[in-house]
Formats: structure tokens, sequence, C-alpha cells
């Protein structure tokens, strides 16, 4: 069994599994977001952040959440400020471009989510961590 770097983040009152899916992908599905969100058996959190290449050259990654239930959400501000904090590390931004997918609910149509965020000092401590798989 192999590892599985991830980060543990949390963000106004929030907390996430980050797993960097853009140079080493693992299958992540809805069994796996489960078990990495139960707070007794797994990492615990409200939801995990899939941090994958970016579809769109004007972004910096496309991200994909999954809820503790392992269906997959829509949006969600407080892990998205958590990866741009992220990415701005990574990059020295201070202005990142994050893509994700939601569903326009009036025309059944999926539109994409494009966020600018800025993370001047809203997280606390992040922490990058292994768990095995």
């Amino acid at each position: 069994m192999g590892k599985v770097p991830f980060y543990k983040m949390h963000g106004l009152g929030n907390d996430f599994v980050v797993l960097d899916q853009r140079r080493d992908p693992v299958a992540i599905g809805a069994a796996a977001a489960r078990a990495l969100a139960d707070r007794h058996t797994g990492i615990g959190c409200d939801q995990v952040l899939l941090l994958e290449p970016p579809r769109d050259k004007r972004a910096q990654v496309f991200m994909r959440i999954l809820n503790p239930d392992g269906s997959e959400a829509e949006a969600c501000g407080n892990g998205t400020r958590c990866v741009a904090q992220l990415l701005g590390a990574e990059t020295g931004k201070s202005e990142i471009q994050i893509k994700g997918k939601i569903n326009h609910k009036s025309s059944g149509q999926e539109c994409p989510l494009h966020t600018r965020s800025y993370y001047e000092a809203t997280f606390s401590i992040l922490h990058k961590c292994v768990v095995s798989r």
C-alpha cells in the first residue's frame, strides 16, 4: 500500500482534506471520500477538495469538491479560499484563478465556476500530511 500526500486545511470554521492530483492522480470516488471524511475512522473533514490539472489555460487548477457523503458539491467558498492560499504559497502570486464545475439549475447546462481569490489572512494553520492507501 502506497502513501498519498494531502493537506489538512481550516478556513473560517470549516476543515478540508486537500488532495493535489495535478501530478500524481489517485482515484477518489464516493466511497473513498466518505472514508477520508469520517471523523472517527478517517482523517475527518467537512469536504474533500481534489486539485486537478487546469482545463483552462487562464486557471492554475481545476477543483472538485466532494461532500462527506461522497456526493459532489458545486461550490464551496471556504474551500476555495483554502486552495487559493495553498496555490498562492506555491506560485508566489497574490491573485489565483480556480476553475470548477457548477450546474446551472435554470437551464440544466454545466457552466464553469471562475473564481478570483485573494487570500490575505483568512486561514488557520496549514498541515501537510501523508496517509497510506
